[in-house]
């Protein structure tokens, strides 16, 4: 099936990168089970929630940086940060107890969601223009 980009679908497909942003907030519920389970202090817990917002930050930065220098093209970087989502995303469910481990996993994540939003906010520009473009950023 051949979609337009100005069809409801493709516009819904790009603004759901917005949605998968916000589920790296959903543990924040459960910080105090989450420090229970794994013997940290508050802090180390509220670090879980924190890590993928920095890691965001950065990714978003240096994806266009990577992408050049590892010449590769849109649709590669995107499936680069959606396949980082998908592995990091699951780490914790394995039951790890560690850590370290699962604060990497979350810091990793973060990456992934950097590497794709980065791209799709380029392609957002590229594909549509105004006032299309300005409400779909």
């Amino acid at each position: 099936m051949k979609t337009s980009k100005d069809s409801l679908v493709t516009k819904l497909a790009f603004l759901s990168v917005s949605f998968m942003l916000t589920s790296a907030y959903a543990v924040q519920g459960a910080l105090p089970q989450l420090k229970a389970a794994l013997h940290v202090t508050q802090t180390q817990a509220e670090y879980l929630a924190t890590m993928p917002a920095f890691a965001v930050m950065i990714f978003v930065v240096l994806s266009p940086l990577l992408q050049a220098s590892l010449k590769i093209s849109d649709k590669q970087m995107i499936m680069a940060g959606v396949t980082l989502v998908g592995v990091m995303g699951v780490v914790p469910f394995f039951n790890i107890q560690n850590y370290w481990v699962i604060l990497a996993s979350r810091l990793l994540l973060g990456a992934g969601f950097g590497l794709y939003n980065s791209q799709a906010i380029a392609l957002i520009s590229v594909w549509y223009q105004e006032p299309t473009r300005a409400q779909m950023l």
